[in-house]
């Protein structure tokens, strides 16, 4: 959110303006230069974290205990936190184009589902389990809402923002 937030806000007037026009042929590419920048600032950082969450931690906090026991759930949340940074363009669009039904109806339908989810994880996994729910709320908005999006705003787009947007950085 650090690095995305300042790009949402720099770039949310343009996409408004040429959301506005009619075919505008610059907005696809806007677009998807933003969530290659996106990605190309939470990717990197988002995996390494995740993958290396006990070294980190232990850089961090030079308490190896610590490290242990908290690295797991480190991991689940840089996770679902970097997936819910690279929804964040695909959602600045959406409201740009004045569609902010789809944001009120995604999110209470995850309110209704992620609120049981939370009581059942965290009773059974704990904090690793209540952590799960942060992955598994915006690995939904990757899954679902982003997929919606394109569907009505930028038909035909999907598989260029999944390939070329998010995954070849991820790659990287």
């Amino acid at each position: 959110t650090i690095f995305v937030g300042p790009l949402q806000t720099a770039l949310f007037p343009r996409l408004s303006q040429l959301a506005a026009q009619p075919e505008a042929p610059t907005l696809g590419g806007l677009y998807h230069k933003s969530c290659q920048v996106v990605s190309f600032l939470v990717l990197p950082i988002g995996l390494v974290v995740t993958v290396f969450s006990r070294e980190v931690l232990f850089a961090w906090t030079h308490n190896a205990e610590i490290a242990q026991e908290a690295h797991l759930v480190t991991s689940i949340l840089v996770l679902g936190s970097t997936c819910g940074a690279l929804a964040t363009i695909p959602y600045a669009l959406q409201i740009a184009h004045g569609w902010t039904s789809l944001g009120l109806y995604t999110n209470l339908v995850a309110m209704a589902l992620l609120a049981p989810l939370l009581l059942v994880l965290t009773k059974f996994y704990g904090a690793a389990g209540a952590a799960s729910v942060c992955l598994i709320l915006n690995s939904g908005y990757l899954l679902v809402f982003v997929r919606l999006m394109h569907r009505r705003l930028l038909p035909g787009e999907q598989t260029e923002w999944y390939l070329k947007d998010v995954g070849l950085p991820a790659l990287v």
